[in-house]
């Protein structure tokens, strides 16, 4: 069954598909943090320059990408639900495993070569 569709209060999850403002573009949920859900998105910024060469007005548009932040838990029109979570815990760090390292055979430990005695000379004081 298809969860319904419209603004509501969500818990978002990675690859869901929504809408953060009325009339605003479709997004993606990239990453979901225990604080944030992140999302990209794609802004055109449309600059007025002079064409000295030419002598006539033109406009030159450059398109950036911005990546944007909600809570995890927000109020958005949802277009399409992601895919479910693998693990029981939607909020819990990535769970990484590291690797077993083999520990390395224990060398004896060698005793120091004997040294010869030491030997003291004898030192006359004065009185």
């Amino acid at each position: 069954m298809e969860p319904e569709t419209g603004w509501s209060l969500w818990y978002l999850r990675e690859g869901d598909l929504i809408r953060v403002t009325e009339g605003g573009p479709e997004v993606s949920i990239t990453r979901v943090s225990h604080s944030a859900a992140y999302y990209k998105t794609f802004v055109d910024n449309t600059f007025p320059v002079f064409d000295t060469e030419l002598g006539e007005h033109k406009e030159i548009t450059k398109r950036a990408s911005k990546v944007f932040y909600i809570a995890p838990r927000s109020f958005v029109e949802m277009i399409e639900r992601g895919p479910k979570p693998t693990r029981s815990s939607e909020w819990g760090p990535a769970h990484e495993e590291a690797e077993v390292a083999t520990p390395e055979p224990i060398k004896p430990i060698n005793p120091k070569p004997e040294l010869p005695p030491v030997k003291y000379k004898k030192v006359r004081r004065k009185r």
